[in-house]
C-alpha cells in the first residue's frame, strides 16, 4: 500500500514539474534580418521594471531563427531591433511562428540620441487565429486607446461610471464569451479598472475594493500591474494621511520594523491577505526610496527584512530587485558592471581598475562639452596618473569610429565602446553628456553623480583622499 501510494506521489511530482518547466518556442523566416542577434527581454517584475534576457538567437544567412524560452506561464517578452521596440505574448508549449517588420536600423544620430525612443511594434503571430491572445490583445489595445486617447484629451468627459460604461460596453461587446483565455480575460478587466481610475480618481477606494480585495495577485499580467501600480503609487505618503496609517512614520523611523509595517497596513481590509500586504510594502518601499520622507537606510533595514522572511519566492526575489535598482547609484555601494571592449577591441570590466580611483565618464565625440573637457581629462590624467584612473565610455557609431577618433585625438587613458552592452546608458541614468561618476579603490562609488572637470572635480578628490588619510 505504501509502495503504491509511494508511486503516485512520484508520478504526481513528475507530472507537475514536466507542466511547470515547459518551454515556449518562437521561429521565423525574416531575409534582411540576416546575421543579427534577436534578443528578447521580460521583466523579473513590474515594480522595478527590470529586465531580464528571456531568450536569444542569431538570423541565419536564410533568414531563418528559431529560439526557446523557458515559460510556466503567459509572458510578455520584447526585443529592441533597429527603430523598433518590438513585443508579443508567449504561450508555455506552444510554437509561435512571427513575423517581423521590415528592418530599420537606427541613424547615427538616433544612436547617439539618449532620448530616442523606439517605435512599439506588437509582433504578428502567424499561425494563431483570429481568437489567439495576440491578435486579441492587438485588436482590443486598438480600440481601448482610442478611447482612453480622447479621455485624455478632453474630447470625452467623464461625469459617472455609466458614462464610462457607455463607452466600455461596444468594446466588451466584440469580446466577451469569444476567448476561453482567463489571461485575456483579466487583462480585460483591469484595462477598464484603470480607464475607471484615470477618469474618477475619486472612486480609487471602490475601485480597489472590486479588483483587489480576495483576488490573487497577477505579478505577469501588465494589465493588472498598470493599475496595481497606478492605485498604490506612493501608498505609504497616502496611507499615512489617515488616523489609521499615522503610525506608518513610526513603523519605519523610528522601529524600522516589518511586523509594525504590516499591523498597521492591514488595517485596510483590503490588505488583510498577506500576498497583497507584502506587494503593496514592496511598491511603496520602492517608490519611498524617490521622496524626502523617509530615510533611505531605514527603507533598506524592512526590505531586508522582507526579503529575508518572506515565505513567498516571488516577493523574496522581487526585494532583492528593488535593492539592487535603489542602490545602483548610491554612494557606498558598487556601480553596475560591465563588459566593453576597448580600443585594441579588448574586453575590460570595472574591476580591470580596482586599486585606483576610477573618475568613470560618459561622451560621445559629438559632443563639444565632452570634446571641450577631453584636455582637461588628459592634464588630471597625467598629474595624478599615481592613485586616478580615467575611464571613458564614448557612445560611438560603432568601435571603428571610436579608433579613428583615437587616432586623430591621441588621447591615452581608456577609452571604451558602449556598444556591446548599450543597455549601460539606461543603468547609469545617462541622460546628458558627459556624465561622471567616482568610483572608489574598492569599487564603489563615491560621487554620484561626480562633479566634471570644469566644476573643480580635482578638489573634491583631494577632499575625499584627506579624509581616507591619503594625503
Amino acid at each position: 500500500m505504501r509502495l503504491k501510494t509511494f508511486i503516485i506521489s512520484l508520478l504526481f511530482v513528475l507530472c507537475y514539474s514536466s507542466l511547470a518547466a515547459q518551454n515556449a518556442v518562437i521561429k521565423g523566416n525574416a531575409p534582411d534580418y540576416a546575421g543579427l542577434e534577436l534578443v528578447f527581454y521580460r521583466y523579473a517584475d513590474y515594480i522595478t521594471y527590470t529586465e531580464e534576457i528571456a531568450g536569444k538567437t542569431l538570423v541565419n544567412e536564410e533568414g531563418h531563427f528559431e529560439l526557446t524560452i523557458e515559460a510556466n506561464e503567459i509572458n510578455f517578452i520584447f526585443s529592441f531591433v533597429g527603430i523598433y521596440r518590438l513585443y508579443m505574448f508567449i504561450h508555455p508549449g506552444r510554437i509561435h511562428e512571427i513575423a517581423l517588420p521590415e528592418r530599420k536600423d537606427k541613424t547615427t544620430s538616433q544612436i547617439l540620441n539618449p532620448f530616442f525612443e523606439e517605435t512599439f511594434v506588437h509582433i504578428a503571430v502567424l499561425n494563431e487565429d483570429e481568437k489567439g491572445l495576440n491578435r486579441l490583445i492587438s485588436s482590443f489595445e486598438y480600440e481601448y486607446e482610442t478611447i482612453f486617447a480622447e479621455i485624455i484629451q478632453g474630447r470625452r468627459i467623464i461625469y459617472s461610471m455609466e458614462s464610462i460604461d457607455s463607452l466600455v460596453n461596444p468594446i466588451e461587446a466584440n469580446y466577451s464569451g469569444l476567448s476561453a483565455e482567463p489571461f485575456f480575460d483579466s487583462y480585460r478587466e483591469y484595462k477598464y479598472g484603470f480607464l475607471q481610475h484615470v477618469s474618477l480618481q475619486q472612486r480609487s477606494r471602490s475601485i480597489s475594493d472590486r479588483l483587489f480585495l480576495n483576488r490573487p495577485v497577477l505579478y505577469n499580467n501588465p494589465a493588472y500591474m498598470e493599475l496595481f501600480n497606478q492605485i498604490y503609487t506612493k501608498y505609504f505618503l497616502f496611507f499615512g494621511r489617515t488616523r489609521a496609517g499615522r503610525k506608518i512614520y513610526d513603523d519605519i523611523g523610528k522601529y524600522q520594523s516589518l511586523s509594525r509595517l504590516k499591523n498597521t497596513l492591514s488595517s485596510n481590509e483590503v490588505l488583510r491577505e498577506k500576498n497583497l500586504l507584502e506587494f503593496v510594502i514592496l511598491k511603496g518601499l520602492h517608490d519611498g526610496f524617490y521622496t524626502a520622507d523617509f530615510y533611505r537606510k531605514d527603507l533598506l533595514v524592512i526590505l531586508d527584512s522582507l526579503r529575508m522572511n518572506s515565505q513567498n519566492e516571488k516577493h523574496r526575489e522581487i526585494s532583492q530587485n528593488v535593492q539592487e535598482k535603489v542602490t545602483r547609484l548610491l554612494a557606498g555601494y558598487e556601480p553596475p558592471s560591465f563588459e566593453l571592449l576597448d580600443r585594441d577591441g579588448e574586453s575590460k570590466t570595472l574591476s580591470d581598475f580596482r586599486g585606483k580611483y576610477v573618475y568613470l565618464n560618459f561622451c560621445t565625440p559629438v559632443s563639444y562639452t565632452c570634446l571641450s573637457e577631453f584636455e582637461t581629462l588628459q592634464w588630471l590624467k597625467n598629474k595624478h596618473a599615481g592613485y586616478l584612473e580615467i575611464v571613458t565610455i564614448l557612445l560611438d557609431e560603432n568601435l571603428e569610429s571610436m579608433q579613428e577618433f583615437l587616432t586623430i585625438r591621441p588621447y591615452d587613458w581608456p577609452f571604451l565602446f558602449y556598444g556591446n552592452t548599450p543597455k549601460i546608458m539606461k543603468e547609469y541614468d545617462v541622460r546628458t553628456f558627459p556624465t561622471y561618476y567616482l568610483i572608489d579603490r574598492e569599487g564603489k562609488l563615491i560621487l554620484s553623480p561626480a562633479p566634471s572637470p570644469s566644476e573643480n572635480f580635482e578638489n573634491a578628490l583631494f577632499r575625499i583622499m584627506r579624509a581616507n588619510k591619503e594625503l
